[in-house]
């Protein structure tokens, strides 16, 4: 099960051999995949433990963070031959999926979606904060008609100097 602050979806996309791959982590189902979104597809169902010691046995509770750092970072690697399965390489550890072969159509389908639905969910956010930080500028606007005086300055006097009469 996903926890709170875990995504549902982490991908990153991988070209190697004239080929692009697209990694991906769908936190809901716990699967780690890899697609090139046309028609091969090699996923793996993963739980907790496992995970944690494919990414180089982290604590329980850094294990979300770190794992989202590793799509962020792109530090997952694709071996050369890709027939029956797939590995997944991380500094030591690897990780063999094997390659599904039955609906396929629909698993792209899902991917698609989850992959727009969190591109949607990162542009809202970003609105969110866009607007919090509009919301707490408050430097004064300038007027074009005279001089925003700032609100902790002394007001300047009348000039004591000598005075001639005329």
């Amino acid at each position: 099960m996903a926890s709170k602050e875990e995504p549902l979806f982490l991908a990153y996309a991988l070209e190697q051999n004239g080929k692009k791959w697209l990694i991906y982590w769908k936190s809901a189902a716990e699967t780690i995949g890899i697609t090139d979104g046309e028609e091969t597809i090699y996923e793996l169902v993963i739980d907790r433990q496992d995970r944690k010691k494919f990414a180089g046995n982290v604590a329980d509770s850094l294990l979300d963070r770190k794992w989202k750092t590793c799509f962020e970072g792109k530090y997952f690697q694709l071996s050369d031959n890709l027939n029956e399965a797939a590995e997944l390489r991380y500094i030591r550890n690897t990780l063999s999926l094997p390659k599904i072969d039955e609906n396929i159509r629909e698993k792209l389908r899902d991917i698609i979606f989850l992959q727009q639905e969190t591109i949607l969910k990162l542009a809202e956010s970003y609105k969110k904060e866009e607007q919090v930080i509009n919301k707490n500028d408050k430097s004064p606007k300038k007027s074009s008609l005279h001089s925003v005086l700032e609100p902790g300055r002394r007001k300047r006097g009348l000039p004591t100097g000598l005075k001639f009469e005329e």
